[in-house]
């Protein structure tokens, strides 16, 4: 009987703090921005999440991203649907290193995304502009010359400022424009709502990166990605605070940044993650 009590009292607590912070419901009057983190591989969760938002029937008004985030974002607002995304990945082979990463020696990274850019340019996004998507987006870059973050919405370098979005300090070569070098967005904001925040939105996050409850330590690959993933927890927190809806990825843990190879898995979790967000309400 005591056993059978402090059940049904934990379940009312439950309820009561369900009840003390109910999910904000989605306005008729604001627009909606969804903010895209960076996470590496584990992004793929982005195209998931997108679709499950679609089959809630909500659409964005305005997208902010950064690195893989800012890949999918910048597809997503030139009109792609989360399938044909998904059939991009496959078709040009994006969930392999060698089909993402360009073999040239650079003086400023070991490699570049210079493959990427081309494809963006040429088939992708051809008319290469921020003006001429169908949705307004955001891609937050390091600004190298300035040492603060960017957050790029006009102009014709789109396929350049969404690389430079995902470039990775060391890896990646940092990328020239005009007269400025532009770094990983996620070095100093891996949760981009600024520009939502500025347009009054209400914002909607899909945070694709979350430090692992076991993690694995073999190797000096192991403790970067967990370093980063530790800097960013500690400095998200206020992004994350200023959300309306705020949505972690868990169950991308148990993959790291460069499991290019499980876009579908990571896709499925990201559509779940949403899916149990929304059914909260």
């Amino acid at each position: 009987m005591i056993r059978r009590n402090i059940v049904i009292m934990l379940v009312c607590l439950c309820h009561l703090l369900a009840w003390a912070n109910p999910i904000k419901e989605l306005p008729t009057n604001q627009p909606i921005g969804v903010c895209l983190s960076g996470g590496g591989a584990l992004g793929f969760v982005h195209i998931g999440a997108l679709q499950a938002l679609e089959d809630n029937g909500i659409k964005p008004h305005i997208i902010s991203g950064c690195s893989m985030g800012s890949l999918i974002g910048a597809m997503y607002a030139n009109g792609y649907s989360p399938q044909e995304i998904m059939d991009i990945i496959k078709e040009h082979k994006l969930y392999k290193t060698s089909h993402l990463i360009s073999v040239r020696k650079s003086k400023r990274g070991i490699t570049g995304l210079w493959g990427i850019i081309k494809l963006i340019e040429k088939e992708l996004i051809p008319h290469n502009s921020f003006d001429s998507l169908s949705i307004p987006f955001y891609t937050c870059v390091t600004n190298l010359s300035t040492g603060k973050a960017a957050y790029i919405h006009q102009g014709n370098e789109l396929a350049k400022y969404v690389c430079a979005s995902a470039s990775v300090p060391g890896i990646f070569e940092s990328i020239k424009i005009d007269t400025c070098y532009y770094t990983d967005g996620g070095i100093v904001d891996n949760l981009p709502i600024t520009p939502l925040q500025e347009q009054h939105a209400f914002i909607i996050a899909i945070d694709a990166l979350q430090y692992p409850k076991t993690p694995t330590i073999k190797n000096t690959t192991d403790v970067l990605l967990l370093s980063v993933l530790l800097m960013n927890s500690a400095t998200a927190q206020p992004q994350i605070q200023a959300c309306d809806w705020y949505i972690p990825c868990r169950g991308a843990d148990h993959y790291d940044a460069l499991s290019f190879d499980s876009y579908k898995e990571l896709y499925q979790i990201g559509y779940d993650a949403v899916q149990a967000y929304i059914r909260q309400q």
